[in-house]
């Protein structure tokens, strides 16, 4: 068969999948009023990777979407001839409109270009970035909790979308609940666990090599992590043997927001942490500005931003009106998080490297302390 006319036969099946989805998908949409997109990325044959993410995030509405132009929803009709707005087939194979213009910058991709294959897919453009839930959800517990009908007809469709693009590979973005959702997806085999999380899952889908890792959203993982997920895909991929890796596996059950205290108060500086519900905040008051440093013990991490920052407004607000507020992120050890997710600076503690919570308290400490003394002598 001619190249020419084997692209006319795989677009016009993508065409007619679109078709389906809109056709399936837009009641749901309408109903739940939840904006969808199945691709981030435009949809092409045969890429090098298809990375699958779970659902878009957000939580944004039908109605909103249908009004931007940049989404491109023409008016129809559903089955009942009422009136309605639904997205263009070509629109929806396009990916999100803003995918190309906001990507570089978006915290997952950052996380996806920390794997040497991933980037070197992405520079080269021979990737799909897709969802297999379309709805975009505040959480992926939401989708798969309280939409169920709606979380398996959207995996039904991705099941048949793969074998349309026919990916070379592809890469599951999520170990925790991601690829467990995937039941079409076989010989699931953990080939990586880290500290606090599985780290490399493979799976088999019709002869098509399939590989999880942690959200690149939350690649929250030491440098050794990275690098041993590097290595093991490598290995994988070109089927060699498996260099071991060993991650000891922290309780962290007993972490004790007291403890780093203690530490910073031996450093001669008061650290006062209130408890505000299930986070501890500590604000560091200059003079000029208000910074705050907020624990979240549940989820692992803590963040620092401008206290008097708005709840509501532009992307930058929690740091532009701190004075020099980038010379405040390199007090914080790398790897770490920055402008990001309502923070200057976002660290969990999965990304500092220790084996026991006494190295823990002492390098949280030491970050608090540099950034505690760059802040004071700043005024």
């Amino acid at each position: 068969m001619k190249v020419k006319k084997k692209i006319e036969i795989m677009n016009k099946e993508l065409q007619n999948w679109a078709e389906k989805v809109i056709k399936e998908i837009t009641p749901d949409a309408i109903n739940l009023n939840k904006d969808y997109y199945p691709f981030q990325s435009k949809a092409i044959e045969n890429p090098d990777i298809l990375f699958l993410g779970l659902n878009p995030g957000g939580g944004s509405s039908y109605e909103s979407q249908s009004t931007k132009d940049k989404w491109e929803f023409i008016d129809s009709f559903d089955e009942k001839g009422k009136a309605i707005k639904v997205m263009k087939p070509e629109r929806l194979l396009e990916g999100n409109p803003f995918f190309e213009i906001n990507s570089d910058e978006w915290k997952f991709i950052k996380g996806l270009r920390k794997i040497s294959l991933f980037d070197k897919a992405l520079n080269e453009n021979k990737f799909v970035l897709a969802n297999y839930f379309y709805l975009s959800t505040a959480d992926f517990n939401e989708a798969e909790t309280f939409h169920k009908d709606v979380f398996e007809k959207c995996k039904k469709l991705t099941y048949e979308m793969i074998q349309l693009i026919k990916p070379k590979q592809i890469v599951v973005l999520g170990t925790s609940k991601g690829i467990d959702q995937l039941d079409e997806f076989k010989n699931k085999r953990l080939i990586l666990s880290g500290n606090h999380q599985r780290l490399l899952i493979s799976a088999d889908y019709n002869n098509t090599k399939v590989i999880a890792i942690p959200h690149p959203s939350l690649m929250a993982i030491t440098e050794k992590e990275i690098e041993a997920i590097n290595t093991n895909i490598l290995e994988l991929i070109e089927e060699k043997p498996f260099t071991n890796y060993e991650f000891k596996k922290i309780n962290f059950s007993q972490f004790s927001i007291n403890n780093i205290e203690k530490i910073i108060e031996e450093k001669g500086i008061k650290a006062d942490f209130v408890q505000n519900k299930n986070v501890y905040d500590w604000i560091i008051d200059n003079g000029t500005n208000k910074i705050l440093v907020r624990f979240s013990v549940k989820d692992k991490y803590f963040g620092t931003r401008d206290y008097n920052a708005k709840n509501s407004g532009s992307v930058n607000r929690f740091y532009i009106n701190i004075e020099n507020f980038d010379s405040y992120i390199d007090e914080i050890s790398k790897p770490s998080f920055s402008k990001t997710n309502s923070w200057l600076v976002q660290k969990f503690f999965s990304q500092y490297e220790f084996d026991n919570l006494s190295v823990l308290y002492q390098l949280i400490a030491t970050d608090l302390t540099n950034l505690y003394r760059k802040i004071v002598n700043a005024s």
